[in-house]
């Protein structure tokens, strides 16, 4: 009886093993693939930097996004995440044509969906538009919107198309009336309101963004 014992003792520890070199070995797989989706879609985006401002590439320097690097580093960002919501990359070009900055985002593919250089650079963008400071505070709405989108989405488990974001109606009639400027944007940041209404029901709350559009307040 002893020896049965023993033996299945052994087997339930085997069996502990396996299972957590498995889980172990996933989990690495995971971040192998969240890697290569990085450095593949960072060149993406590379590609279309050197496109829109005509700079060599060895002058273009490509890091994703502070704010989702940390949250790949904690473990709040997966690879089904990646695939769903794609990611988002800051760029600089800095070289004897001059310099210049700016992001891309991706879709779930790789694909580059959003373009922007910012207006602090002395190259110009074979596509740029106007850089005045309305254009300016319009661009910080659209991606912070954004931000607020996929936090709200990861949150609820819900349909980016399902999903309704629009930046506060105070803060929208302040930016209309001029009161609130780029200056006070970068300074205090953004609240947004958002919605859901789907097949998994309707639900509502507001983003609180920091001067760099990092979700600093989710509430619904």
């Amino acid at each position: 009886m002893k020896r049965i014992v023993t033996n299945s003792m052994a087997c339930l520890l085997l069996a502990g093993v396996t299972f957590g070199m498995g889980v172990n070995t996933a989990i690495a797989d995971d971040d192998a693939k969240i890697e290569a989706r990085i450095g593949k879609w960072g060149t993406n985006c590379k590609n279309k930097v050197a496109e829109r401002v005509n700079a060599p590439m060895s002058d273009i320097h490509v890091t994703l996004g502070a704010t989702e690097q940390t949250s790949i580093d904690a473990g709040d960002i997966t690879l089904d995440d990646l695939k769903q919501y794609g990611l988002s990359f800051n760029w600089e070009v800095g070289g004897r044509g001059g310099s210049a900055s700016g992001y891309c985002n991706t879709d779930g593919q790789g694909n580059v969906t959003e373009f922007v250089q910012n207006s602090n650079g002395n190259m110009n963008s074979q596509s740029s538009s106007g850089d005045d400071e309305d254009a300016k505070i319009q661009r910080h709405i659209e991606k912070w919107g954004q931000h607020c989108k996929k936090r709200v989405a990861k949150k609820l488990g819900a349909s980016m198309s399902d999903i309704r974001v629009s930046v506060g109606a105070t803060e929208q009639s302040a930016i209309d009336a001029g009161d609130t400027t780029l200056k006070d944007i970068k300074r205090y940041g953004l609240s947004f309101n958002w919605e859901v209404n789907g097949r998994g029901g309707s639900q509502s709350g507001y983003c609180n963004t920091d001067g760099e559009g990092n979700i600093v307040d989710f509430n619904y």
